[in-house]
Formats: structure tokens, C-alpha cells, sequence
């Protein structure tokens, strides 16, 4: 090999590197929050066209399942106002959506026993993947607020 060959081999490597880490680091800082796992969700309603429920608080235990950034979770709820309610009690809710680096969107479906709710959640998710905070949107009396998300072992 000449002089030319070995030159334009080192630098086809030093390419092939350079690119190869670059989709690395790309990748790495990219990358959605992992969220799977069990969490607690705790809607507090600040807003509603029926004014009993202002002030109110459903708290759901959910399983989410995540494939690179598309989530599906599936759970029930189990606190009104901090308070354990009845098994026969415990509403079904589904959420699906995608995580963007660490913000959460989905929809959701929540089967109560009068009505089927629909509604959206946006989060931030902590650094640490252990919480998230953000805010929900309802169909069931148009029901806003804040939403806090915590991680269960």
C-alpha cells in the first residue's frame, strides 16, 4: 500500500468512528425517559363545570408498558380524596401516548360505572424517572388540574 491508500484508510476509520459516536451521543441525549413500571396518579380537579367536584382528588395505581417512546398503561382507580374506595368501586382506566425526551402526552379512558371519561394528561418527568408532574384535561364535567405521578417498586 502507498503512502495515499494508508492516509485515505486512516481517515475513512477515523470517520467511521467519529460517526459511530456521534449517533451514540445523539441517541443517549435523545432518548426518551423510561417509564415503565407501576406509578401512582393523583388527579386534582381545579376546575369543573359541576363545582362539587373542585377540590375533589382520584388516585389511580397503573402499569405502564413502554417500546422506545410509545407508552400503553392500564390500571384502576383506588383513592377519592385520599381515601381507599370499595373494590367494586375501583374504575378501570387506560392510557396511551409517547414520551419526548421527558415529556409525557397521552389520552385516557376512564370505564366508570355511569359513564365512559376521556381525557388527556401532559408531564414532565423527573431526571430520576421517579415522578412526573404536569396537568390533565376531562370529558367527565370538564375537569381540569394538576396531575403528580409517582413511581412504586
Amino acid at each position: 500500500m502507498n503512502r495515499t491508500s494508508k492516509l485515505v484508510a486512516s481517515i475513512a476509520s477515523v470517520l467511521t468512528i467519529i460517526t459511530a459516536l456521534i449517533f451514540l451521543v445523539e441517541r443517549y441525549f435523545n432518548a426518551p425517559a423510561d417509564i415503565s413500571g407501576n406509578w401512582e396518579i393523583k388527579q386534582i380537579i381545579k376546575e369543573s363545570s359541576y363545582k362539587p367536584y373542585i377540590g375533589k382528588t382520584a388516585t389511580f395505581k397503573i402499569f405502564i408498558t413502554q417500546t422506545d417512546n410509545e407508552i400503553e398503561a392500564k390500571g384502576e382507580k383506588w383513592w377519592i380524596d385520599d381515601k381507599e374506595i370499595p373494590f367494586e368501586q375501583h374504575d378501570p382506566i387506560i392510557l396511551k401516548g409517547t414520551v419526548d425526551k421527558n415529556k409525557l402526552t397521552c389520552t385516557y379512558t376512564l370505564k366508570g360505572i355511569k359513564r365512559e371519561t376521556t381525557g388527556i394528561i401532559e408531564a414532565e418527568i423527573s431526571k430520576d424517572e421517579k415522578s412526573m408532574d404536569g396537568t390533565f384535561s376531562g370529558t367527565a364535567a370538564d375537569t381540569k388540574g394538576p396531575i403528580k405521578g409517582l413511581r412504586k417498586k
